[in-house]
């Protein structure tokens, strides 16, 4: 076999090689594309599931909001609050109405400023004594409009906590609707519910899911543009052998 038949055969299996990497980068490329989707299928939920949360948990070197006292606020004027959604406040003296039990939190209607407000503090329990407690010149109107019974003014409540916008939150259609919305009707879009203990530092899982993600996604990115450049290397080799 001459010298030139031997070199033919060297090209042509090294021809073979490079097609052969060549389809193993084309498959690893595409595997990665893939994965690209797939981190921003994932982003896209995530931003929807954590991103409120994530924000949130961005006030988390920032002191509560304080609202005040609820009822001095109601009898001085103040019939409800205007506050953005996911804002980090307190505020006290609220009023226990409608409590409602789950398994883990505790639910009442604060007719107050309109709050619902979710807890897993015990709730006080209404002296059914209401001579004991006067009612406030500001809040008769409470009674007048049968927002309350008189012994709801024996019971008070102390919060802070995460405010959502009521008609935001997604466990608003799912159940409490059904049992405060006829409280809220045609004003629920004034209305807030209040996450009683839910703190910034809360969420920091909702940051560290979205920083995995965002991450991931980088990652992806990077090796689909290193795969990248692996095939056009494959291929500039190819053709130098042709």
């Amino acid at each position: 076999m001459d010298n030139n038949a031997i070199e033919n055969e060297r090209v042509e299996l090294e021809k073979e090689k490079q097609v052969n990497l060549l389809a193993s980068l084309q498959r690893g490329y595409y595997l990665r594309i893939v994965a690209v989707v797939l981190f921003l299928g994932f982003g896209a939920l995530a931003i929807k599931r954590n991103g409120p949360g994530f924000l949130y948990f961005l006030k988390f070197n920032s002191p509560p909001t304080d609202l005040g006292n609820a009822r001095k606020l109601v009898a001085s004027g103040h019939r409800f609050i205007d506050m953005p959604s996911n804002s980090y406040v307190k505020v006290e003296d609220l009023m226990i109405t409608k409590p409602a039990n789950t398994k883990v939190h505790k639910f009442f209607f604060s007719p107050l400023l309109d709050i619902v407000v979710r807890t897993k503090r015990p709730l006080d329990i209404p002296d059914l004594r209401p001579s004991r407690y006067p009612v406030p010149a500001g809040l008769v109107f409470l009674l007048q409009e049968r927002k309350v019974e008189p012994e709801d003014f024996s019971t008070h409540f102390n919060a802070e906590g995460r405010l959502v916008k009521i008609t935001e939150y997604p466990g608003w259609k799912g159940g409490l609707q059904k049992f405060y919305g006829s409280l809220l009707k045609g004003h629920e879009n004034k209305a807030y519910i209040l996450f009683d203990q839910d703190t910034p530092w809360s969420h920091v899982w909702d940051a560290v899911a979205l920083f995995a993600l965002a991450a991931g996604l980088l990652l992806s990115v990077f090796l689909v543009i290193r795969q990248r450049k692996l095939i056009l290397k494959a291929r500039t080799e190819y053709l130098r052998l042709s």
